[in-house]
């Protein structure tokens, strides 16, 4: 087995993490018999960088915010306590207000990278503000 180029140099690996929220993988992998053209994400993520071509699996429910939590912690909606979009406001004191928040029962990537000592930054992540 053969050393990475990270490992040779000693250079830590780095990963960019991208979410497309409800961009399912035949759009990406079979733009040309669905008419979908999507140059942008061909070019850096399907020819020039590693994509999951048979898609991940998602949680239930399957909404965007209990999915990227999902996505940034490991962990079900049961675990981490996001499990709508929105919040459960009866009384309507947060007027509607939405999971943009992350769930601190569960660490996050985000935390786990920093503990690690590694840098990270997150640009308009559903469940990451925090």
């Amino acid at each position: 087995m053969t050393k990475s180029n990270n490992q040779e140099s000693g250079r830590r690996p780095s990963v960019l993490l991208v979410s497309v929220d409800a961009l399912k993988p035949e759009f990406v992998f079979e733009q040309e018999r669905l008419g979908v053209k999507l140059p942008t994400i061909t070019r850096y993520f399907v020819e020039n960088g590693l994509t999951a071509r048979k898609g991940s699996k998602s949680v239930f429910p399957t909404f965007t915010y209990p999915c990227h939590q999902s996505m940034i912690t490991g962990t079900n909606p049961s675990v981490h306590g996001i499990v709508n979009n929105g919040i459960f406001d009866p009384l309507g004191e947060h007027k509607g207000a939405w999971h943009w928040f992350a769930s601190n029962k569960v660490k996050t990537l985000w935390e786990a990278a920093k503990d690690g000592g590694y840098c990270s930054a997150s640009v308009a992540f559903p469940t990451s503000v925090g």
